[in-house]
């Protein structure tokens, strides 16, 4: 009978903790870029994407504060995430990248995975 009370408390402390593991990085906006950058670079755009994508909503939102050059990296990585997916409008937002003024090096690359 008082087995199963320990064995409840461990789950839910475990649950407790994992959950704030998962919202941290969502609240922290540098670790969330850290985060989609990792997974950009091990190959899971996929899951890069939807973290970029919330971070530029938070940006536009006025919900969180980067620096002006973050904003573009954060960009840059959301435009190549869907290049890579081949997401409908990522040509369109990658040609409105290279028309806005940002790092020659980011507009190399952009043009890179653009295929120009």
């Amino acid at each position: 009978m008082n087995k199963p009370l320990p064995i409840l408390c461990l789950c839910l402390l475990f649950s407790i903790q994992s959950y704030s593991q998962i919202t941290r990085t969502y609240l922290q906006p540098d670790l969330a870029f850290q985060e989609a950058k990792q997974r950009i670079q091990e190959g899971a755009q996929n899951l890069a994407y939807p973290i970029l994508q919330q971070l530029k909503q938070d940006l536009n939102a006025n919900k969180i504060q980067m620096s002006e050059d973050m904003k573009s990296w954060v960009d840059f990585y959301s435009i190549q995430c869907a290049l890579y997916l081949l997401l409908p409008q990522a040509e369109q937002d990658a040609l409105r990248f290279l028309s806005e003024k940002h790092h020659a090096n980011m507009q190399r690359m952009i043009n890179y995975h653009l295929g120009h």
